[in-house]
């Protein structure tokens, strides 16, 4: 009965350590690395060992049950996981172990053999998690000898996109030129996994498709080696170099290395960005370079804004020859990325009259300076995340506005307090352009506001906003704060 008792207490505890694990494991890539970096891993441990160690103790006093229930109980909240696949492979797994356990503590006369079970529990988790690893290593190599093959019998042109932000829109941009001529096919959202690119291939390339546009995204070193060992790349395009994941690269230098070793080992040509530092250290054979901000280049464009069409007018030029179109792209670094699309575009042959009637056409992938309307108010959505660059060219694209200004964000979560300067700059902006300044969750940076709101949630400063200036005309910046599940 003391073993019943014991063991229905230790399940209900390991299934607390499964969905709290997991759910830590899931938002960090299932990095076992990044997930000992997450700050609430040790304090994990440390309840695990209190809570294996005190079972026994049960045998002579079940009032210890509370204490358990205590811990059982501690941040329910973040216990939600997605029941993925993988997630069911490893709970299987985890459970064929734990009634391995099962066996030995009701099999064994000894005290001793049950209590060194209960402390081999202090690992279960660990070692299942090893487990479906392996397993899941398996599985991934079947899946990429599957998608190789795959590729080898289609013999697409495939292009890779890599870089520290704006793969995603780059891509977007590439896809729109290209569709004008080639059957082309990219990796979904925000695709950027070995993993994913995977899968895209397994499941959607079909014979007709002659171009594939993969984006892959690398946040560690050495990280870009099993996309260049997997898949060999035709076209190799970088769209920028910035300090995104310094916790995982450690130095803005292993960023760059990391990223070059996309363009340094195309097949047939890299495009290179002529306004962005790394371009220096591109040894490409061959490349085609770009730029926005005037430098020498390949191709070159200038913009201006025109007020009345509230759209940037462009000239392109490219070697000799010159064109003009209009975009109604928002944010400077789009049209970095637009560029970037264009070179490619010019590589593949795309006449430049597909391109001056494709690009006004062409609009912002959704939550990066996507703009909608709701009521009186417009909003500017570039929630998806945020870096420097963008938050700087989010808040240009604010002040063009007569209507009266309002942020909504959480800064830049990615760089905390390491970014002084960076920070100083974005506050300057903020209190210059912005009437109105809300701060979620009260970050850092608020030292550096002049004046501002500040709330736990986006809901909340939303509701604010509903009853304070319902009737007033508003052009609202939303930047790194995802709103999208509230508002639509």
């Amino acid at each position: 009965m003391d073993n019943l008792l014991l063991l229905i207490i230790l399940f209900v505890f390991q299934l607390f350590e499964f969905l709290f694990v997991t759910k830590i494991l899931q938002n960090q890539y299932y990095s076992l690395k990044r997930f000992l970096m997450y700050k609430n891993s040790f304090s994990l441990l440390f309840k695990s060992t209190f809570v294996v160690f005190s079972l026994p103790l049960l045998v002579y006093d079940k009032r210890f049950i509370l204490i358990l229930a205590l811990v059982f109980t501690h941040k329910r909240k973040n216990m939600i996981v997605k029941l993925t696949k993988r997630v069911i492979r490893h709970l299987t797994c985890f459970c064929v172990l734990f009634s391995i356990n099962i066996f030995f503590v009701f099999y064994s006369h000894f005290t001793i053999m049950n209590y060194i079970f209960f402390i081999y529990n202090l690992s279960l988790y660990y070692v299942s998690f090893g487990l479906s690893v392996f397993i899941e290593k398996k599985i991934q190599k079947h899946f990429i000898k599957k998608a190789k093959k795959k590729i080898r019998s289609i013999n697409p042109l495939i292009i890779g996109i890599t870089g520290s932000y704006g793969k995603t829109s780059c891509k977007k941009y590439i896809y729109e030129l290209l569709k004008t001529k080639y059957k082309t096919l990219s990796t979904p959202e925000s695709y950027n996994t070995l993993n994913g690119i995977t899968k895209t291939i397994n499941d959607n390339l079909k014979p007709y498709h002659q171009v594939l546009l993969l984006e892959i995204g690398v946040d560690s070193k050495n990280g870009m080696n099993n996309f260049l060992k997997n898949y060999n790349f035709d076209i190799s395009v970088l769209t920028c170099v910035g300090k995104q994941h310094m916790k995982t690269f450690k130095s803005f230098k292993n960023i760059m290395n990391e990223k070059i070793k996309l363009i340094n080992n195309s097949k047939l040509i890299s495009i290179i960005n002529n306004d962005d530092e790394y371009s220096n250290f591109v040894t490409a054979k061959k490349s085609i370079s770009f730029s926005v901000e005037g430098n020498d280049a390949d191709i070159k464009i200038e913009k201006s804004f025109d007020k009345e069409l509230k759209a940037k007018k462009l000239n392109i030029k490219i070697k000799e020859r010159s064109f003009s179109t209009i975009t109604y792209l928002y944010g400077n670094h789009n049209i970095s990325n637009l560029a970037c699309a264009i070179s490619v575009a010019y590589y593949l042959n795309i006449p430049f009259e597909e391109m001056i009637k494709t690009i006004p056409f062409i609009k912002n992938v959704n939550h990066r300076l996507s703009v909608f309307q709701i009521d009186k108010w417009l909003f500017i959505d570039d929630s998806y995340n945020s870096n420097f660059i963008g938050f700087k060219n989010a808040l240009t694209e604010l002040n063009y506005y007569d209507t009266k200004k309002v942020i909504i964000t959480p800064g830049i979560i990615e760089q905390g307090n390491k970014q002084d300067q960076e920070n100083v700059e974005i506050a300057e902006m903020m209190n210059s352009i912005c009437d109105i300044i809300i701060l979620i969750k009260n970050p850092p940076i608020g030292k550096l506001i002049n004046q501002y709101l500040s709330f736990n949630s986006f809901k909340e400063s939303y509701t604010y906003l509903e009853k304070n200036y319902k009737n007033e005309e508003l052009t609202i910046l939303i930047e790194n704060d995802v709103p999208d599940i509230f508002l639509r």
